[in-house]
């Protein structure tokens, strides 16, 4: 059963259906009753723009990482909390899907590249192709020095020469320390590094 439906009514309506719960079968798809008890809590965002791709995906994005709110008894911090961030110089379009460590020296990194093919194209950190990103491995993270880095299979569990039919070809962009990522590509790499 779905939690959420959404379908469009009379002219200039839209009908959303939350919580559908009906005791009798009303031919509608199902065959039969659906008496759902589980409650599903979220936010609906209901968005009338004229934002082209890239402006929506990137609104979605914002609003879906949003920093949470986090409250704790202790001291008090005065003109506001200090802003960090783990990337050197954060690039728009780039997201970090993963970064999960697994020893003192090693983590697993999954990128994304955000952009479709003929989206925004400006900016410092685009590659050559429209919609393609470059992103310099060995200066990415704040506070650690890169030593290696091996690229895996999207679920992380093999080489990715294992996985792609032409290696050759899905990596030709690369550079030394350099990745290019394709439009809405993620790769997944294991790193090595020490801390400064």
């Amino acid at each position: 059963s779905s939690g959420i439906n959404a379908e469009y009514g009379a002219d200039g309506q839209l009908e959303f259906m939350l919580h559908r719960r009906l005791l009798k079968n009303d031919a509608k798809g199902l065959g039969e009753a659906l008496n759902e008890t589980t409650c599903v809590r979220g936010k609906h965002w209901l968005i009338v723009s004229d934002l082209d791709w890239d402006g929506e995906r990137t609104l979605a994005q914002e609003m879906f990482y949003r920093p949470v709110l986090g409250v704790a008894p202790g001291q008090h911090v005065l003109g506001g909390a200090p802003v960090w961030s783990f990337l050197q110089s954060p690039q728009p379009n780039l997201n970090i899907l993963t970064l999960q460590r697994i020893n003192n020296t090693a983590a697993l990194v999954r990128l994304e590249n955000t952009l479709y093919q003929g989206g925004n194209t400006s900016g410092p950190h685009l590659g050559p192709g429209s919609g393609n990103i470059e992103v310099q491995l060995d200066r990415l993270f704040r506070g650690i020095s890169l030593t290696a880095f091996q690229e895996l299979a999207l679920a992380g569990d093999r080489h990715v020469s294992r996985s792609v039919a032409n290696y050759a070809e899905h990596t030709r962009l690369d550079a030394e320390n350099t990745i290019v990522l394709l439009p809405f590509q993620i790769r997944t790499f294991i790193v090595t590094f020490t801390r400064l």
